[in-house]
């Protein structure tokens, strides 16, 4: 089976690439230089890889491994992660309702506008501390993602990951941790001798290549 092309532009050298998957039995016997991992950055998932052996020379790519995926402490962290997260953004609503109300009642010195003002300040309160934790575990978990990821690929003596390019999320802080994560995951793999390489990856998860049925998105 073969999936549908797609054609991607590339800005760098302004020239247009037809990408096609095709499904072939996979080589037992692979060259160690040829391996490279194909790393996705996720949510739910704190990250998703799988390695390939390319043949440079006829184009072609075999896997290699299963789905590599992180340890059951990166997940645990990476769960907390996201328990924080909710919580936060509830409390975000609840400050915008606050802040609504005292807005509306701005002249009104009365006993229920005071409460409202003092539940204000003490969900500011609990949101700084929230964030604060936020960006704990959010360091946290990129460290361990990077660990995990490290010791899969020395294991498979893997030399080269195809990281997202990630330009659009890059600096923007907040929930979005990605960058982070890539940063640190790229520093531990140039310690570990492994060549990273950024690659474009627009739209490569809304589809199943073998379908033309759009997926939900993980």
């Amino acid at each position: 089976r073969f999936c549908k092309p797609k054609f991607i532009f590339n800005n760098e050298d302004k020239t247009w690439y037809c990408i096609l998957a095709i499904e072939s039995a996979s080589k037992k016997n692979t060259e160690k230089n040829s391996l490279v991992v194909g790393v996705d950055i996720g949510q739910v998932k704190p990250y998703s890889a799988v390695i390939l052996n390319r043949d440079e020379t006829n184009l072609k790519a075999s896997l290699v491994s299963k789905e590599l995926t992180a340890s059951k402490e990166t997940k645990l962290i990476n769960s907390k992660l996201e328990r924080v997260k909710e919580h936060l953004s509830s409390i975000y609503h609840k400050i915008n309702v606050y802040e609504n109300i005292i807005k509306n009642n701005i002249n009104d010195k009365s006993e229920f506008t005071n409460h409202i003002s003092k539940k204000l300040e003490e969900r500011n309160r609990e949101k700084r501390e929230l964030r604060r934790k936020r960006k704990e575990l959010q360091k946290r978990k990129s460290y361990l993602v990077a660990r995990d990821l490290m010791r899969q690929l020395n294991f498979f003596n893997v030399k080269k990951i195809n990281l997202e390019r990630l330009n659009w999320v890059e600096h923007t802080g907040g929930s979005w941790d990605f960058s982070q994560q890539q940063d640190i995951l790229e520093q531990k793999a140039i310690e570990n001798g492994i060549e990273v390489i950024k690659v474009y990856a627009a739209n490569t998860s809304k589809e199943n290549p073998f379908i033309t049925k759009p997926v939900k998105q993980k």
